[in-house]
């Protein structure tokens, strides 16, 4: 056999002998005790394309096989010449296996950033909440509508629609991975969001759900295959707490969850829960501060106690944004509209919602934002805009300056003050 052509696609190696059809696989790759390297190897021989010219390959072998292991190795090609009725395996077998010890024990290697070409393209996958690539952890306290919000936020991702947040890329599948619910339940859900913003039935192939009970470090290496296999472009986890297979309050735990998260290479949704404790850091997932400091974006929710009929309002407030200053609180409403009859969600729509009119949430609006939005509605005197607000004179009138510096807002002549026309 000639030298295959070899490439990595996730954690498979996969090397392609053109001249004789045959392709060999390696994945699941783990060290034991002794330092040897052990994999599973998939051998394969072409067969003849299909319609859509996907090239398909018949099994010829499936084993566990210790890389380093000469009688492992001598074993297989044996076995593999039984099976094909050719010859010249043993050598195949060395070359495949020395050469995916070696790429693999190189890891990634360092790479001169002056040669790396920088992104020009948008940052964000899903705007503001999820940059491409990176982490984002999303938490509140338990019945104040993240999961909602979080399975949203992956559908405006699967199908470009702008339910909660705005999509900044091609529509794309994401992966939905379910510590706290079953495939059943989120269908349900997913239907009723379908439903409430004129989508119509789930859309196909966008939005993959996976029933989870093994911590995602344990999951891992079957999650990168299926990322692969699928085309995922983002993850979203519900949640992290159960997702880390330990203590919350582990540095350990909560660390090596985010290294598993990380060697997933896509954008990443982390949902997370709030301690209900008076005493807690509200800007804190419940657990380890890694959570915090690893995530590049974290958004928490707050939810109103000022209710409506089928209604949750929520602040979606920014506390933490490595790439940018932070960003104004962001206003949501859920409406669920269930059966009368057997009560199962038939109609969920997630729409904006204006926090500066929701009297428990306008607190968590900058207040530079209340004083633009009461502007918005017209020319008002110092005033009008404190009772607008809610905000004391003397915070207004240096806000009020401060904005006419920027260009923002204008002193119409009277006292009153109006947003700037330019």
């Amino acid at each position: 056999m000639t030298s295959p052509n070899f490439e990595k696609c996730g954690d498979i190696y996969r090397y392609t002998y053109g001249d004789t059809g045959i392709q060999i696989e390696l994945d699941r790759l783990k060290e034991n005790r002794e330092g040897d390297l052990v994999a599973e190897i998939r051998i394969g021989r072409q067969k003849a394309p299909e319609t859509n010219g996907k090239v398909p390959y018949a099994l010829l072998h499936n084993a566990r096989l210790n890389l380093l292991s000469t009688r492992g190795r001598a074993e297989l090609a044996k076995e593999l010449q039984i099976e094909s009725g050719s010859e010249g395996w043993t050598d195949v077998i060395k070359y495949v296996s020395f050469l995916t010890v070696d790429k693999y024990r190189r890891g990634e290697p360092a790479v001169d950033l002056s040669t790396v070409e920088i992104p020009t393209g948008n940052q964000w996958l899903l705007k503001p909440f999820i940059e491409v690539g990176n982490p984002t952890l999303f938490f509140s306290p338990g019945g104040s509508g993240k999961s909602i919000l979080g399975m949203a936020m992956a559908l405006s991702v699967a199908t470009g629609e702008s339910l909660c947040g705005s999509p900044m890329r091609a529509p794309s599948p994401v992966l939905y991975l379910d510590w706290e619910a079953d495939k059943e339940s989120q269908a349900e859900r997913l239907r009723a969001l379908c439903i409430g913003h004129g989508l119509g039935a789930i859309p196909t192939k966008t939005f993959y759900h996976r029933w989870m009970y093994a911590s995602i470090g344990e999951s891992v290496i079957a999650l990168r295959r299926e990322i692969t296999d699928l085309g995922i472009k983002l993850v979203v986890c519900d949640s992290l707490g159960a997702a880390r297979g330990g203590a919350p309050e582990s540095a350990e735990v909560t660390l090596a969850a985010f290294a598993a998260v990380r060697s997933l290479r896509c954008s990443f949704l982390g949902i997370d829960h709030l301690t209900k404790s008076k005493e807690a850091d509200k800007n804190y997932a419940f657990g380890s501060v890694y959570s915090f400091n690893v995530s590049r974006l974290v958004w928490r929710a707050d939810m109103s106690g000022v209710s409506k009929p089928c209604t949750t309002t929520v602040a979606l407030v920014n506390t933490k944004r490595n790439n940018g200053p932070k960003i104004s609180a962001q206003g949501y409403s859920i409406v669920f509209e269930n059966d009368p009859v057997t009560d199962r969600a038939q109609v969920i729509t997630v729409k904006r919602a204006e926090l500066t009119t929701v009297e428990d949430l306008r607190d968590r609006v900058r207040q530079d934002d209340r004083v633009l939005v009461a502007l918005r509605r017209g020319g008002l005197l110092l005033a009008d805009i404190v009772s607008e607000t809610g905000l004391p004179d003397d915070t207004v009138s240096p806000i009020l300056s401060r904005l006419k510096s920027q260009g923002k807002v204008s002193n119409l002549g009277y006292g009153i003050w109006g947003l700037s026309q330019s």
